[in-house]
């Protein structure tokens, strides 16, 4: 299932809300996709799909 355009804004609003610019919520929304995956303490990590590298964790948010 893929995610919505509203959804997709959404999030992009939610890690902007946590000090990011757009560009880098935009960038960083989209390497996250419509399946978060959380570490050990229960942040949103934002992994680089092409290297794997952890780019950011981030507070989890209510979906909206």
């Amino acid at each position: 299932m893929s995610m919505s355009f509203e959804a997709f804004e959404a999030m992009i609003a939610a890690i902007e809300k946590q000090g990011y610019d757009r560009e880098t919520a935009a960038e960083y929304a989209r390497w996250i996709g419509d399946t978060p995956c959380l570490d050990e303490e229960g942040k949103v990590l934002v992994i680089n799909g092409e290297t794997g590298e952890v780019l950011a964790r981030l507070d989890q948010w209510e979906p909206e």
